[in-house]
């Protein structure tokens, strides 16, 4: 090659490397990467608890003719403790505080709508239904009387005529103090009578009164055990309750105990309670109600 051609292949050789060093990078662009922001869980809202306010003192109430459900918190989906028989007094202790649910004294909720309630128990009692009263037949004057019969000195014997049997009305009228309730003779052949009593809820209550409100309504103030014939032995009535208090009389061995009282013992079939029935020394019964078998308890 002469030497014109050499200079003429460096000449390009030159070029070529020039170019090729002033050429520039190219920048790449780096796509963000996204963060996953996660959405926070919404905080659950605690439901509150119902609150509780006291019921005006001597607040009472009846059951509905439908019967009442008594339960042990304010929730009807709990299971029944007690089902009260309708036209039942209850007395009040507590209420939620939009008065959809009451405390009866002595324990038990009961949903409102099955109550009508009273300022107090001179109201209640006087709501109370009345026994319907029987009409009395009054005699016409009869100018032809029947002639009167002669003395027969041996008379076909009759039999008795059956004692009068008493309505839950009778049990549940007010009387006064020493009104006889019932009269009854114990094995013993002693008279022994219950009476009206006093029954105000606190110690000094006696008789048909204290029973009927202690130990069948369970209206107690003063503490200590409360027992009651519904949730003891199943007696639901007033009637009942009486026919319980008779039979425990039957008691062949009643124990002598002091200022001349007594008590009587029934122990009431397919339970493990027992009638248990203190007399005075005046032949009257102070109080009635059921025990646990056996122990004869003076607390009542």
């Amino acid at each position: 090659m002469s030497k014109r051609g050499l200079f003429t292949l460096f000449a390009l050789l030159s070029l070529l490397l020039t170019a090729c060093g002033n050429e520039a990078a190219t920048p790449v662009a780096i796509a963000p990467v996204p963060v996953d922001t996660a959405t926070p869980v919404p905080t659950a809202t605690p439901r509150p608890t119902p609150t509780l306010a006291i019921v005006a003192t001597g607040e009472w109430s009846i059951v509905k003719s439908t019967g009442a459900n008594v339960k042990a918190e304010p929730n009807e989906s709990l299971p029944t403790l007690e089902k009260l028989d309708g036209f039942t007094l209850v007395a009040l202790q507590r209420s939620l505080a939009n008065q959809s649910w009451v405390e009866r004294a002595g324990g038990g909720w009961i949903n409102r709508n099955q109550l009508v309630v009273y300022a107090n128990e001179v109201e209640a009692r006087r709501s109370l239904p009345k026994p319907t009263a029987v009409p009395v037949l009054v005699p016409t004057f009869n100018p032809n009387p029947a002639p009167i019969p002669t003395f027969n000195p041996n008379p076909v014997s009759v039999a008795a005529s059956a004692p009068k049997v008493q309505t839950n009305s009778d049990l549940t009228a007010v009387r006064s103090e020493r009104e006889i309730v019932r009269s009854f003779t114990d094995a013993q052949g002693r008279s022994i009578k219950l009476t009206y009593g006093r029954g105000t809820g606190h110690g000094g209550d006696y008789g048909w009164a204290h029973i009927l409100g202690k130990h069948i309504n369970g209206i107690w103030y003063d503490g200590g055990i409360l027992t009651t014939f519904p949730q003891a032995v199943g007696a639901k009535t007033p009637a009942v309750v009486v026919d319980l208090i008779g039979k425990s009389l039957q008691d062949k061995n009643p124990d002598n105990q002091s200022g001349g009282r007594r008590t009587y013992i029934y122990a009431v079939p397919g339970t493990n309670q027992d009638v248990f029935t203190v007399v005075g020394s005046d032949g009257t019964i102070i109080t009635s109600y059921p025990v646990s078998h056996g122990s004869k308890d003076m607390n009542g």
